[in-house]
């Protein structure tokens, strides 16, 4: 089953993280034993391409998990994490990690991750 259709209608057609409407596509989120609709998500191109581990990462561009940290949404929950993590050296993410209320099983998943 396509889930990408499920996953378009969900997020209105923007991605889930930066409210973009260019090149999306389904996000894996991993590690996971979830149902698929709950480790994926809609991602544009541009934040897919600074999800990498490996990625220099746009500090300016990623003022968008303002928003997003606060998803009904795990997967986005755990990715708006992930990234406001690695970019814990900044004030402003810091402020917005510290405003996250995770439960522990999706913060051990958010942290599994890193």
């Amino acid at each position: 089953m396509d889930i990408k259709p499920l996953l378009l209608q969900r997020s209105e057609n923007r991605c889930e993280l930066c409210e973009g409407d260019q090149g999306l596509e389904v996000y894996q989120i991993e590690p996971t034993e979830l149902a698929i609709s709950e480790c994926q998500m809609i991602s544009c191109q541009i934040c897919l391409e600074q999800l990498d581990k490996g990625a220099t990462l746009d500090e300016e561009h990623w003022k968008c998990l303002i928003q997003s940290s606060q998803s009904e949404y795990t997967s986005v929950q755990v990715v708006s994490w992930r990234q406001l993590s690695r970019l814990g050296h900044l004030d402003w993410s810091k402020e917005i990690l510290n405003t996250m209320e995770l439960d522990e099983l999706t913060l051990e998943w958010a942290s599994a991750g890193l």
